[in-house]
C-alpha cells in the first residue's frame, strides 16, 4: 500500500491495534489518539520504518515500548502519553535523533531516566511527567541544544536539580515539582539567573530564588 497518513484519532475506537498495520510500510503519519485502543504496542510497529510521526496519546495501552523503538529513525514526533505503559524506558530512544518532540506523560514508567536522551540533538519538548521515574535527573538533557520545555513533574526523582539547566540554551520551561529532590537552590543558582521563564520546584525541596514559580 502507498498510504502514507492515517488519521482516526478522536473517536470511540477499541480492541488492540493490529499487528497488520505494520504492512503499511510506506506510512509517514499515524494518529490514534483519544480512542479506547488496549493491549500492548505490537512490536510490529518498529517495521514501519518511513513513520515520521506516532500519536497514541490517551488510549488504554499497557505493557513495554519495543526495545528496537529506533528502527523509526526518522520519527520528528513520539507521543503515547496517557496510557498505562509501564517497565523501563528504552535507552534506544535517544537514538532517535530527529526527534523534536517526545511525550511519555502520566503513565507508569519506574525506570531512570536514560541519560541517552542527551542525544536527541533536535528535541524542543520533552514530557515525562506523573509517571515513577526515579533516581538523578540527567545533566545531559541540560545541553540539549533545541530544548524549551522538559516536564518531570510528578515523579519520584531524587538528589538535586543539576547546575547545568542554568547554561541551556534555549530551555524556558523547567517543571519538576512533585518529585523527592532534595536540595537547596540559592538566589545566586546560575538556574536562577538564566534564560528560564517557568521553574516550578514545589513539594520537594526548599528554594530561596524568588524569581521560581512555585504552585502555579
Amino acid at each position: 500500500t502507498f498510504l502514507r497518513e492515517l488519521d482516526l484519532g478522536q473517536n470511540t475506537l477499541n480492541g488492540t491495534l493490529p499487528t497488520q498495520v505494520s504492512n503499511l510500510t510506506k506510512l509517514r503519519i499515524l494518529d490514534l489518539e483519544r480512542n479506547g485502543i488496549s493491549g500492548t504496542l505490537p512490536q510490529q510497529i518498529v517495521n514501519l520504518e518511513q513513520l515520521e510521526s506516532l500519536n497514541l496519546n490517551k488510549n488504554d495501552l499497557v505493557g513495554n515500548i519495543p526495545e528496537d523503538i529506533d528502527k523509526l529513525t526518522f520519527l520528528r514526533e513520539l507521543d503515547l502519553g496517557q496510557n498505562t505503559l509501564n517497565g523501563t524506558l528504552p535507552t534506544q530512544v535517544g537514538n532517535l535523533t530527529n526527534l523534536d518532540n517526545l511525550v511519555f506523560q502520566n503513565n507508569d514508567f519506574s525506570s531512570l531516566i536514560p541519560s541517552e536522551l542527551g542525544n536527541l540533538r533536535n528535541i524542543d519538548n520533552i514530557d515525562l511527567g506523573d509517571n515513577e521515574f526515579k533516581g538523578p535527573i540527567p545533566s545531559e538533557l541540560a545541553s540539549l541544544p533545541q530544548l524549551k520545555c522538559l516536564l518531570l513533574a510528578g515523579n519520584r526523582l531524587t538528589s538535586t536539580i543539576p547546575e547545568e539547566f542554568g547554561m541551556a540554551p534555549k530551555l524556558t520551561d523547567l517543571e519538576v515539582n512533585n518529585n523527592l529532590l532534595s536540595s537547596t537552590i540559592k538566589s545566586d543558582s546560575d538556574i536562577c539567573s538564566s534564560e528560564i521563564d517557568r521553574f516550578v520546584v514545589d513539594f520537594n525541596i526548599v528554594c530561596e530564588c524568588r524569581s521560581c514559580i512555585l504552585g502555579e
